[in-house]
């Protein structure tokens, strides 16, 4: 033990009784935040401080250290519905505020000579349909899987994936990624972390987490300007499962006509309130109940109270009321299957899970709700331990089908009624159904808008557009041509649009028509699938029969819009490409590149789902 020069007690190495004071009142006056933006700093410092002679000076040491060059945080993300866009906006918030340099940027503007630049990336990518990345990551996820890919030995990188524990292959994209990363030399900072549709508070963990690393790895102070003028809005009402609007039924009536094989609905809702902005492609979020008849037969099943509390996610609330509007009691996950098994100790289940082909789990969940388990295999579980097991209620999306120019103050959707066979009969699904029954002027829906970038009307008026979409897929277009009227635009609109039959399914047929004659709608090309007494036709087929001009008006730079499901876009893909090599006389080879140069030059969009 020695004394400084004012007389105090100093360890070797140690801090003196004032610094120690100092260090202690410094301590308990930070926000979390920055204790770990502090922690990260002193481990830097602690590492750079070792690399230099022990005969350095303090003060030259850490002179040294701040003239180091440091570098700039990249923050990519890959998103299909917004999600990931909202969560990477998060993590460059979390960087500026311990005053880390943060760079934003959507994964389909990433090119193959950035990925030998980079140096730190924090990854937020989320899984599409079976597995597939979101259309905007599919170029990054491409290149980095090919031959052409570099050794990335220097990159040091996080992944949060985001994905529904519903799909057989949950967060793959956000795996592969991780993966690849690994294999190229990439060096993780922290473990991957895979996020259910309830990601919130994953989310938070892995952002802490990730800057805690980034701040251990000695990046390079400095506050930089927030990403745009909406990275605040996520506690604004309408932009946030967390934060939604409530907006009144203005309107719901059939589209489809009597005999239809379908049950498609067009829905109005009002944003008098003002809370909600958005624009022709963006989504709509709605935050559905479970119907009434489902909590009963849950309750029924436990022989529970209705008004028994639970707690909700640290909120006291009424179990029915937890049932009916907090989480999912109809669609069984490989997660909730899991939890209750390890609640009933059954062995059948036990087998059922364990088995090495995936089709012996796939056929157990496929049309079981959770009240089906719960009768077969009975556990005696509380109300308490199931809340405890079940995954949060998800939101629903759907392609906002309204221009606000066009008809201020309201938001329109077209919502097809899903319908599938359950244990006891045929079952509605919970968004689609809820929705189908609001009444207007009575109910209101709780909603929030996710910004659809990817899938906006090009920025010049005059470009041409052609849209392509089949069922409710052609929803985003009624927003698209409503907001080519109400704006003046003079570009050339070409819909083709299929359904299955040409009497009952002709969706907004009145609107296209009068469009048509007025000219507003240059070409308007359908097919049926199921008409009587004609050959199946699909949009992929107008295509093709349209080819000549198809490719005319992409040589006009025409931008490209397809939406639908994913087994129709994969068909229009083809179709497009078989287009291009045929009226361009070019080689498949060549006309693989050319449509992949439309998506590069953000000329062909896709807004993609699963059904």
């Amino acid at each position: 033990m020695t004394k400084n020069k004012h007389g105090e007690r100093q360890h070797s190495g140690a801090l003196s009784d004032a610094q120690l004071r100092m260090l202690e009142e410094m301590v308990s006056s930070l926000h979390p935040d920055q204790l770990i933006w502090v922690r990260g700093y002193l481990a830097g410092v602690t590492a750079e401080v070792g690399a230099f002679a022990t005969a350095t000076p303090a003060v030259e040491r850490t002179r040294q250290i701040g003239q180091q060059p440091g570098t700039t945080l990249t923050v990519l993300f890959g998103t299909e519905t917004g999600n990931g866009r909202e969560v990477a906006r998060r993590v460059v918030e979390a960087a500026q505020a311990q005053g880390i340099q943060a760079d934003l940027r959507d994964l389909a503007e990433v090119g193959r000579a950035d990925w030998k630049r980079f140096e730190t990336v924090l990854l937020v990518v989320s899984t599409h349909g079976e597995g597939e990345p979101p259309e905007s990551a599919r170029p990054a996820h491409t290149f980095l899987h090919s031959a052409r890919a570099p050794r990335l030995s220097h990159l040091r990188y996080a992944v949060l994936a985001l994905g529904d524990s519903s799909y057989e292959h949950f967060c793959q994209a956000g795996r592969d990624f991780d993966e690849r990363l690994a294999e190229l030399g990439a060096e993780a900072l922290i473990p991957r972390v895979d996020c259910d549709v309830a990601y919130d508070d994953a989310a938070t963990a892995w952002i802490e987490a990730a800057m805690g690393a980034v701040a251990a790895g000695r990046m390079r102070p400095g506050f930089t300007a927030p990403v745009n003028a909406e990275s605040g809005r996520s506690t604004m009402p309408g932009t946030s499962s967390r934060h939604p609007t409530r907006a009144p039924v203005l309107e719901n009536h059939l589209l489809t006509a009597k005999g239809s094989s379908k049950e498609v609905r067009h829905i109005e809702l009002s944003l008098e309130n003002g809370e909600l902005e958005y624009e022709p492609g963006d989504v709509l979020h709605v935050l559905p109940r479970n119907q009434a008849e489902y909590v009963e037969e849950v309750l029924s099943a436990l022989g529970a109270d209705p008004e028994q509390p639970v707690d909700a996610g640290g909120t006291q609330i009424p179990f029915a009321m937890a049932l009916a509007e907090r989480y999912e009691i109809t669609r069984v996950t490989r997660p909730f299957l899991e939890r209750y098994t390890e609640c009933a100790q059954d062995q059948n289940l036990r087998e059922i899970l364990a088995a090495q082909d995936k089709r012996v789990l796939r056929g157990f969940i496929n049309g079981r709700h959770v009240v089906d388990v719960i009768r077969e295999f009975p556990a005696g579980i509380t109300p308490q331990q199931l809340i405890d097991i079940l995954r949060p209620l998800p939101p629903r999306a759907y392609s906002i089908a309204s221009s606000h120019r066009a008809t201020p103050g309201e938001v329109h959707l077209t919502v097809g009624v899903s319908r599938y066979a359950g244990r006891n009969g045929e079952h509605r699904g919970v968004a689609s159904g809820w929705l189908a029954d609001l009444d207007p002027l009575d109910d209101e829906a709780p909603m929030y808008v996710r910004a659809n970038e990817g899938f906006r009307l090009p920025k010049d008026p005059d470009t041409p557009v052609i849209m392509v979409g089949s069922g409710t897929g052609v929803a985003p277009y009624r927003g698209f041509i409503a907001d080519r009227l109400a704006t003046g635009a003079r570009g050339d609109n070409w819909l083709f649009f299929g359904d299955r039959n040409f009497g009952t399914d002709f969706l907004y047929q009145r609107e296209w028509l009068r469009h048509r004659e007025q000219g507003l709608l240059t070409r308007l090309d359908v097919s049926w699938s199921r008409d009587k007494g004609r050959d199946r036709r699909y949009v992929q087929h107008s295509l093709e029969a349209c080819g000549r001009e198809l490719y005319d008006w992409l040589e006009r730079g025409a931008h490209v819009y397809v939406c639908g499901s994913s087994r129709m876009a994969e068909g229009v893909h083809g179709a497009l490409l078989g287009v291009v090599r045929k009226e361009g006389t070019i080689s498949p080879e060549r006309a693989q590149a050319y449509v992949e140069a439309l998506r590069n030059d953000n000329r062909y969009h896709r807004d993609v789902y699963d059904t």
